[in-house]
């Protein structure tokens, strides 16, 4: 009876640690028990011959040890799906890193003044929103005399001009901090969301009093795990007169 023109062989992948059946279509007799070779840039141990053959490959490369295969091919120099190195089970407590570098989104500093009567600053380093409420008085003015346009197409007939006599307008903004750990967040709510003396500090280190507008102020639950965004909601202090006459 001829020999076969391929051979069996179960292996150990030497990174994930799990079985293989590979069948080397080279040739009868290459890969013998205790040998290494390497697939898709992945370690093998043959570990017995035969098994089932389900994974294909040709190769006359094998190696006495794992150090020199290692060398050759070591795990994950090319990952491969489904093979994947990389062990995923926890060995150690979480960290946490907080990156803050230029890249940040926004860098509004709020200074307020805290339960201790001296004041404390935080940078609201995520979006911020501006806008403007605008306050507008009116008053009606009647018609002028039906000679003075009634032959106009833009006359109105006698009805009642509204126009504005006063109208003055306050900065308003969101501002978020991201996502910040639970003890700064705590920190926040207790100190400056409850504080009644509030100032946004410009580019110039100049103060502009602002009044926060949150109608309500929901402490974080240091029960549950993960982080948290405390945003705050505000007004200029002092309204802008655009128009008073």
């Amino acid at each position: 009876m001829a020999a076969p023109d391929f051979t069996l062989l179960t292996t150990l992948n030497r990174c994930d640690g799990k079985s293989y059946f590979f069948k080397n279509t080279y040739g009868y007799g290459y890969g013998q028990v205790g040998e290494f070779f390497c697939y898709n840039e992945e370690v093998y141990e043959i570990t017995s011959l035969g098994g089932g053959g389900t994974i294909s490959f040709a190769s006359a490369s094998f190696y006495s040890d794992y150090a020199s295969a290692y060398a050759a091919c070591p795990c994950g120099l090319v990952p491969s799906d489904p093979v994947d190195c990389q062990d995923t089970q926890r060995i150690s407590e979480y960290f946490y890193f907080y990156l803050d570098g230029n890249c940040s989104v926004g860098d509004q500093q709020v200074m307020w003044l805290n339960t201790l009567g001296t004041y404390d600053q935080y940078n609201f380093r995520a979006r911020e929103d501006v806008g403007y409420d605008v306050n507008k008085q009116e008053f009606k003015q009647a018609p002028s005399l039906y000679s003075d346009g009634w032959n106009e197409y833009t006359y109105y007939g006698w009805n009642y001009e509204n126009k504005v006599w006063n109208n003055t307008q306050s900065k308003t903004g969101i501002l978020h901090t991201g996502y910040i750990p639970k003890s700064d967040a705590d920190w926040l709510t207790e100190e400056l969301l409850r504080s009644p003396r509030v100032y946004l500090i410009d580019a110039d280190g100049d103060l502009y009093p602002i009044i926060l507008t949150n109608t309500e102020v929901i402490k974080p639950n240091l029960q549950i795990p993960g982080q948290v965004d405390i945003v705050i909601e505000y007004k200029g202090a002092y309204p802008e007169v655009r128009q008073n006459n």
